[in-house]
């Protein structure tokens, strides 16, 4: 069964269309994106980022983290901040 699963998947444009998409996603942004899902947060509960222009502008990858922001999203979420380079 598990077979017939995984090839009905693989034929999904939603599955690929999802997969490109993760693989295209800088780890940076992806975890921000976890981070704000495990901690119900939004654009506006970042300030470590800036504004919320700003942030959408990050997460989109239209811009980049600075290390300021790494240094201070790392603090925030008591990780280390090395876990946002991509």
């Amino acid at each position: 069964i598990s077979n017939a699963i995984e090839e009905y998947e693989s034929n999904l444009n939603s599955v690929k269309n999802l997969e490109k998409s993760a693989a295209d996603t800088p780890s940076g942004i992806a975890l921000i994106r976890v981070l704000m899902d495990q901690h119900n947060l939004t654009m506006s509960d970042l300030p470590e980022l800036g504004k919320k222009a700003n942030v959408s502008l990050i997460l989109k990858g239209d811009r980049n983290l600075t290390i300021n922001h790494i240094n201070k999203l790392g603090e925030r979420f008591g990780i280390n901040s090395a876990q946002f380079l991509s």
